[in-house]
């Protein structure tokens, strides 16, 4: 979660700046950039994007060096990926979604979940701050190997059951205990939710339902 935490704090430092009456972005990127953003700033603020987390991408390239043409290619890149995250996250009455949502669900994509579990997390009806969370650690276990629809599968499981946020949040940790023994990520994520509300893990296809059969039409007992 290390990269939307950081995002976060950006967001916030632009938000503080701002609020004493200076420009960020003017104080600390030359005109030209400035101006070759401002097209990406204004789409952003017509589409109820984070234009905020926008500046603060640009306000990190511009900490970090980066030329100019380099900082708008990248703000315009996370603007892509901010307006695709708000329409997979947005409710199906068409309520918009908040901004913390909408960052979470982006850094959720950029770690490879994919776009299906990311929409299908958001309309669940687990309160804000669960939610933000959940997106957050269903980013961890997919990049830790487990499978996009066993981690939905498990965070949602937890989240159903009345489990405390801490109780999801330290899910990856606990994960990590068992990969560093050498548990594959499925094994790995079983041992980590038992106990935590969480069905276990499946590998494989899911158990036939009971009374049916798995053998071939026209077998016969020996």
């Amino acid at each position: 979660m290390r990269s939307l935490l950081s995002l976060a704090l950006l967001v916030g430092m632009t938000s503080t700046a701002g609020a004493q009456g200076v420009s960020p972005l003017a104080a600390r990127l030359d005109a030209v950039t400035l101006q070759a953003l401002t097209p990406a700033l204004e789409a952003a603020r017509r589409d109820s994007l984070p234009v905020r987390a926008l500046e603060a991408k640009a306000l990190e390239g511009s900490a970090k060096q980066i030329p100019g043409p380099q900082i708008v290619r990248a703000v315009e890149r996370m603007g892509g990926e901010l307006r695709e995250a708000r329409l997979l996250v947005m409710s199906p009455g068409g309520a918009a979604p908040s901004d913390e949502l909408v960052i979470a669900a982006t850094d959720a994509r950029r770690r490879g979940v994919p776009a299906n579990e990311v929409a299908a997390l958001a309309h669940t009806s687990a309160p804000g701050g669960a939610l933000l969370m959940a997106m957050a650690v269903l980013g961890d276990l997919v990049q830790r190997g487990v499978p996009a629809g066993n981690a939905l599968a498990a965070v949602t499981t937890i989240l159903e059951s009345g489990a405390t946020v801490e109780a999801l949040s330290d899910l990856p940790a606990r994960m990590d205990i068992a990969l560093r023994v050498g548990a594959s990520p499925i094994d790995a994520l079983g041992s980590a939710t038992r106990g935590r509300g969480a069905r276990p893990a499946q590998a494989g296809p899911p158990p036939a339902p009971p009374g049916r059969s798995d053998k071939a039409p026209g077998s016969r007992k020996k």
